[in-house]
Formats: structure tokens, C-alpha cells, sequence
């Protein structure tokens, strides 16, 4: 799996979408062998198995830049412009206004800078606010995301639990390549 995620992003910056779209299908079959095989698996060590993979995935993407939406920009210049006291919603981030809070890791990636203010709704908008007030940049961004891919983890773990069924079914979501 963890190959497949590098291997995916590499062919789909050379061979482009279809080979990208070839290689999805592939993690989804193993994602669903992978649950086949869970499921017959003791579930102590399938469990630590399942989540430091999981976890691995999502590291392995943490140290890459964003390949298929330029979306994670956007939240963190929103998260930017709403630190400094400004409506994200007043501006498109190509304002003379919002000059001074333009930077090269950021600012270059942001979709439709020229020509739309932000979509996001407000509740998104907050959390863009918070996670800029932690620390502003694109690592802080995907690490608020895995906190709360966590939570999801654990949510669904306890839904697993409280419907009685196999807490290792976590493996369809915690190793899907989504």
C-alpha cells in the first residue's frame, strides 16, 4: 500500500490520469483483500498492524507537497488573511490589500487568486483561522487534518465496538487510498 501512494503519485506527474485512475483501482482491491484478511486475523496484532500502516500513509503524504488540488493553499492563505483581521469573503487574494501577506511557499499555489474571494463556508473558515493561529504554513494544515483523521479513526472504531462487529474493519478506511 505504502508503495502504491508514492507509486501513484509519480505516474500520475509522468503517465498522467489514466495510469493515476489504474493504479486507484489497484489500492482498492487490496484495501478490500486487506479487509478479507483482517477479518480471519487475531485481532490484537491485526489491530497494531492495521493502524501503523495507516499511520504510515499518512506520514508518507505529509512530506509531500499537495498533488491533485491546490485546495490546502487556499486554507492556509485564508487562515493568513483572517490572522491579520481581514474577511476572507471581502478580498480575492490578488487585492492590492492582501499584498503584503503574500509569500512564495504559499501565495504562487492559490487557486483563482486573480479573480474569486474564498468558497469555503464559514464553519471551514474558523478552522482555517485556528490552525493559521498555531503556527501558518501548509505541514501545520496537514497535521490538524490527520489530528482529525484520528478522531475519526476512533470514532469509527467505537461504532465497530457498539455494533458488535469487528474493530478490524477500521482497515477499509484506515488503508483506503482516499
Amino acid at each position: 500500500m505504502f508503495a502504491t501512494v508514492l507509486l501513484g503519485q509519480a505516474l500520475h506527474q509522468q503517465a498522467g490520469d489514466v495510469a493515476f485512475n489504474v493504479l486507484g483501482v489497484v489500492q482498492g482491491l487490496l484495501v478490500l483483500r486487506a479487509v478479507q484478511l483482517a477479518a480471519r486475523a487475531e485481532t490484537r496484532s491485526a489491530m497494531l498492524i492495521i493502524l501503523v500502516i495507516g499511520l504510515a500513509l499518512r506520514v508518507a503524504l505529509l512530506l509531500t507537497p499537495p498533488e491533485f488540488s491546490t485546495d490546502a493553499y487556499r486554507y492556509v492563505w485564508d487562515g493568513r488573511v483572517q490572522g491579520a483581521g481581514i474577511n476572507p469573503y471581502r478580498y480575492i487574494p490578488a487585492a492590492p490589500e492582501l499584498a503584503w501577506l503574500r509569500d512564495a511557499a504559499i501565495y504562487p499555489f492559490i487557486n483563482r487568486a486573480d479573480y474569486a474571494v474564498t468558497i469555503y463556508p464559514p464553519a471551514a473558515e474558523m478552522l482555517f483561522f485556528l490552525v493559521g493561529r498555531v503556527a501558518d504554513g501548509l505541514l501545520t494544515l496537514k497535521l490538524a487534518f490527520l489530528a482529525f483523521e484520528a478522531l475519526t479513526v476512533a470514532v469509527v472504531l467505537d461504532l465497530l465496538r457498539r455494533t458488535g462487529q469487528s474493530p478490524t474493519r477500521i482497515v477499509a478506511y484506515a488503508w483506503h487510498p482516499l
